[in-house]
């Protein structure tokens, strides 16, 4: 990070959501991504500040689940920013790194373009609470003069509740004093342990890893009747000036839709699969349902596979845990095929 950079813990992205709007004016415009593909609670959690900021969010997806090329996110994104400012209102742009289902929106290089266009008449805020992001993509974002928000419980699989927001050098952020928080501290220790620990391995290695468990999950995907990938994005980060190959341009979440019989799976039949999950005993993790469109007039949702930082530290330690691990993910796509199966989501 930028010497300066200033790194403040917090319970949750959501809570840090809140801290970002109680900086902003009164009345401001908050321009956020569409709810379904952002956490639980952003909405309330901007609100929250009392400064009764106004919300819009861009749509990411069409009614059908195709993902919105990045011109027509990013000319949203514009011409919301564009009419604020145009009526004398404070704007605040949230640009998130990325979403539920692995998307990027709106780019950074149309952020910094209206950026440079507005200066201090824009905030900018980075939410990657995945936390799926290079170190050098995250400096870059700082160098920049963006916020960023991260979260331990995704990308670093540490316990949920564990947030923390970087803060580029000399910018103006307000906080009252505070207590010490020492579950939150005992959190967040987990989580840098287990940066730690990834963040001695090289780009070659990590970038060797993600590929071959993304050949072996977008393979059985591609070849199961139960499973149906969800078209998303490549990852790109025009404008940052950050190498294209960093391993964080790979996908390390993969979403898809259930099928059974030919016919996808309702959202509420989705649902009733993923409880039926033994999520703490899995060895890998399955996100939860992110609402994505319809398919077949049927609306539909999509589980995700991530991919997280103990996964792939885990992976590098011999050839053995590496095959292991992959048998483990296997076994895991062989559950949700089995559930699926049953009786109990006819």
């Amino acid at each position: 990070c930028p010497q300066g950079t200033q790194l403040v813990f917090s319970p949750s992205g959501t809570d840090i959501h809140t801290l970002f709007a109680a900086q902003l004016p009164t009345r401001a415009l908050v321009i956020m991504i569409e709810g379904c593909e952002t956490g639980s609670g952003v909405v309330q959690a901007l609100t929250r500040a009392g400064n009764n900021v106004e919300i819009v969010a861009l749509t990411l997806r069409t009614f059908n689940t195709q993902p919105l090329t990045k011109e027509e996110i990013d000319a949203q994104a514009s011409v919301y920013v564009n009419e604020a400012i145009a009526r004398g209102q404070h704007a605040a742009l949230i640009l998130v790194d990325q979403s539920k289902t692995g998307m990027i929106a709106p780019s950074p290089a149309c952020v910094l373009t209206l950026k440079a266009r507005y200066g201090d008449k824009l905030s900018v805020f980075v939410d990657a609470c995945q936390f799926r992001l290079s170190a050098k993509t995250l400096t870059a974002y700082l160098e920049k003069g963006f916020i960023v928000a991260a979260t331990g419980s995704k990308f670093l699989s540490a316990p949920s509740f564990s947030g923390m927001v970087f803060l580029p050098p000399k910018m103006p952020f307000h906080l009252a004093p505070a207590a010490v928080n020492w579950g939150l501290l005992a959190r967040m220790e987990v989580a840098l342990m287990q940066y730690r620990a990834f963040s001695v391995l090289s780009n070659e290695k990590i970038a060797a890893i993600i590929t071959d468990f993304s050949q072996v999950i977008s393979h059985y995907i591609a070849h199961s009747p139960t499973f149906s990938a969800l078209p998303t994005p490549a990852l790109t980060r025009e404008g940052l000036g950050v190498d294209a190959n960093t391993w964080d341009t790979m996908p390390t979440l993969f979403p898809f839709i259930l099928y059974k019989n030919q016919r996808p799976l309702s959202r509420a039949q989705t649902r009733v699969c993923y409880q039926q999950l033994p999520l703490q005993a899995l060895p890998c993790q399955i996100g939860q349902p992110v609402a994505c469109g319809e398919i077949e007039g049927i609306e539909v949702s999509a589980l995700r596979f991530c991919l997280s930082t103990n996964i792939i530290t885990q992976a590098t330690q011999s050839t053995y845990h590496h095959n292991q691990l992959i048998y483990n993910m296997l076994r895991v796509f062989a559950s949700i095929e089995n559930i699926v199966a049953s009786a109990l989501i006819e």
